[in-house]
C-alpha cells in the first residue's frame, strides 16, 4: 500500500460509521466493471426481473427500494455496533 493510500485509509477509519459506509459505497461503485455482463448473466437477470414482476402482478407483492434497503442495512449495522459496545 502506498503512503497516500495509508493516509486515506487512516482518515477514512477516523470517520463516523455512517460516513465510512458512504465512502465504502463510493469506492466499491468505482470498481464496478464497465464491461457488459455476459449473455448468460443478462439472461439470468432478465428472468429474475420477470419473476419479480410476475410476483407483483399475481400476488401484489412489493419489494423495497434501494434507498429503503440501504437504510435498513445501515440501521442493522448501527444496532450491531451499539450491541457490541454495550455487551
Amino acid at each position: 500500500m502506498t503512503e497516500a493510500a495509508r493516509e486515506v485509509l487512516e482518515l477514512a477509519l477516523s470517520l463516523p460509521p455512517e460516513e465510512r459506509a458512504r465512502v465504502v459505497r463510493v469506492l466499491c461503485d468505482s470498481l464496478e466493471d464497465p464491461e457488459p455482463a455476459s449473455p448468460a448473466a443478462e439472461a439470468a437477470w432478465r428472468a429474475e426481473i420477470r419473476r419479480r414482476l410476475d410476483d407483483v402482478a399475481r400476488e401484489g407483492k412489493t419489494y423495497a427500494t434501494w434507498d429503503e434497503s440501504l437504510a435498513k442495512a445501515e440501521r442493522h449495522l448501527a444496532e450491531r455496533r451499539h450491541a457490541k459496545k454495550s455487551g
